[in-house]
């Protein structure tokens, strides 16, 4: 599990978690999820840290669809679909021929049939 944050934020945008069976070589368990650091009928100001009831019936989550549109660079493999941060663990083990390199949003990544 990694935190994911953006910018000098002290609050997380949400935390990435992959999993991969080593004894079947992922037969049994092979995920990459990205769970954001929401709460519903919360404001967090991820910049400081600080939350609080949302005021005006927004739920959280609000900062997260902005965090969504900030470009980043992932890395991609063509062969199963699935996209993965640079300085993940399972990047070193894809065939360079499955990797490509993408700069984007995250929603273009996921837009483009990756998960």
């Amino acid at each position: 599990m990694t935190p994911v944050f953006y910018g000098s934020n002290l609050v997380a945008s949400g935390v990435q978690m992959e999993a991969w069976s080593v004894e079947d070589n992922g037969q049994g368990i092979c995920f990459n999820i990205y769970a954001y650091s929401v709460q519903p009928g919360i404001y967090i100001d991820y910049a400081t840290g600080d939350s609080h009831v949302a005021d005006n019936g927004q739920a959280a989550g609000t900062h997260t669809k902005a965090a969504n549109k900030e470009q980043h660079e992932y890395i991609l493999n063509t062969k199963n679909m699935k996209f993965h941060s640079p300085d993940c663990s399972s990047v070193s083990k894809m065939s360079d021929k499955n990797k490509q390199t993408f700069t984007g949003t995250r929603e273009q990544v996921i837009e483009m049939g990756y998960e």
